[in-house]
């Protein structure tokens, strides 16, 4: 009896390695099934705002870099030569930060480099590790171009895998496209993809060769769930939630959620100001008193501080 106990002493530690080995591998087929290696090391920028998949992005290519710290100026706004060559070379893609996201970002992809503009299209969320984030921009310094290896991020398989979820999410979608719709005829939403950040004319940005298609109001349930919120009025903090959910019907759902708490009396309708704020910028009275016509204040949804 004393053997037994001594032979199975022995082997214990053999087994909770073999118990640890099991874990570790369904852990990785699970990581697998959430994220793909892109197999390629790409340069790496940063982006002043949030920017979603199917966005249209412009940005200034530049002729060399300026002295000036990257954070004060435009020249985070703008690609290098060096960077613009790499973006090239690796078949116009590029890797970008976005405000909120740690060490999550954007791959933009190169459609189209004339004259001073490149036209970048969005096409993946991404994640990367988190000490490049950090070095990718120096403030007061010559950026350093950096080539990183990143993971395509994508939606959890079991939040849109079942036939039951695909169907809810459908049926979202639906409900999105037609509040969207009747909200934006009657004159309560206006839908706008806020790229003023970029120092980018809107002239200049309607040269994108997916701008047109951009602006049409999708069907598929997973964009639409990225194309509303790139569109409505929202922080930049709450537009970060959005992106890097892992549901297109959560997202769809926030989305439906936003626009009914902006529609909704401020004062008699608290359905949703436990989740949502409002943030009313109103114009200054001696602006407004230039003009013959008036300027309505622009709401803009935040993240409920007990949420």
């Amino acid at each position: 009896g004393n053997d037994s106990k001594v032979s199975i002493r022995s082997f214990a530690p053999d087994r909770v390695r073999r118990v640890r080995r099991r874990r570790r591998n369904a852990i990785a087929l699970q990581a697998r099934t959430l994220y793909t290696m892109a197999g390629r090391r790409l340069a790496l920028t940063r982006l002043p705002a949030v920017v979603f998949p199917g966005t249209p992005v412009t940005l200034r290519c530049r002729k060399e870099w300026t002295s000036a710290s990257p954070w004060l100026d435009e020249a985070h706004l703008s690609v290098g030569p060096e960077m613009m060559a790499k973006v090239e070379a690796d078949g116009g893609g590029l890797l970008a930060t976005v405000p909120y996201g740690d060490a999550l970002g954007v791959h933009l992809q190169l459609e189209r480099r004339c004259d001073e503009l490149a036209h970048f299209t969005v096409t993946d969320r991404v994640r990367f590790a988190p000490f490049l984030v950090t070095t990718a921009v120096g403030i007061g310094e010559k950026p350093r171009l950096l080539d990183v290896e990143h993971e395509a991020l994508a939606d959890r398989a079991e939040l849109e895998g079942s036939s039951e979820q695909l169907e809810r999410a459908d049926d979202e979608a639906a409900l999105a496209q037609a509040l969207v719709e009747h909200s934006v005829r009657s004159g309560s939403l206006d839908l706008d993809l806020g790229l003023d950040d970029f120092g980018v004319d809107h002239a200049e940005l309607c040269l994108h060769p997916s701008w047109a298609r951009a602006k049409v109001l999708p069907k598929g349930a997973s964009d639409l769930s990225f194309w509303l919120p790139s569109r409505l009025p929202l922080t930049t903090e709450l537009k970060a939630r959005f992106l890097f959910a892992f549901s297109s019907l959560w997202r769809l759902q926030a989305a439906v959620d936003s626009i009914r708490f902006l529609r909704a009396d401020a004062l008699h309708d608290g359905r949703y100001s436990h989740r949502y704020c409002r943030i009313v910028e109103t114009p200054a009275t001696d602006a407004c008193g230039r003009f013959a016509f008036s300027v309505r204040p622009r709401t803009t949804i935040g993240i409920s501080k007990t949420n």
